[in-house]
C-alpha cells in the first residue's frame, strides 16, 4: 500500500470516528479500505514434479526445469511479502487512529 492510500484511510477513518463519536448512533461505520495489489493475490505456481527420465535429460534440460521452479518460488516470495506490507499498512493506520502509536513508528 502507497503512502497516499494508507493518508486517505487514516484521514477518512479520522472523520468517520468524529462524526461516529458525536451522532451517539451504534451502527458501525463502514470504511472504504484499498483491496491488496491484485498481483499480490494470484496463487503461486506449484513446484514441478522431477520427470520420470529426469537421469536421462541432458544438463541444459535439468537446469531448466530446476530454474522455472526456482522463479516460481522466488515470485511467490515477493506476493507474499506485498501482502504482508499491506496488511502492516492497514494495521499500522488503526494503530494510529485509536493512538496506540505515533505517526513516526508506523
Amino acid at each position: 500500500m502507497n503512502g497516499h492510500a494508507i493518508l486517505s484511510l487514516v484521514a477518512s477513518a479520522s472523520l468517520l470516528t468524529g462524526c461516529g463519536g458525536s451522532s451517539g448512533s451504534a451502527d458501525p461505520v463502514a470504511l472504504d479500505l484499498d483491496p491488496p495489489p491484485a498481483a499480490a493475490t494470484l496463487a503461486c505456481e506449484r513446484p514441478q514434479p522431477a520427470p520420470a527420465d529426469l537421469d536421462g535429460l541432458a544438463g541444459g534440460e535439468q537446469e531448466a526445469l530446476w530454474i522455472a521452479d526456482r522463479v516460481n518460488l522466488a515470485n511467490c516470495a515477493w506476493q507474499h511479502g506485498v501482502l504482508i506490507a499491506w496488511a502492516k499498512g492497514v494495521v499500522g493506520a488503526f494503530q494510529f487512529m485509536d493512538g496506540s502509536k505515533q505517526r513516526d513508528e508506523i
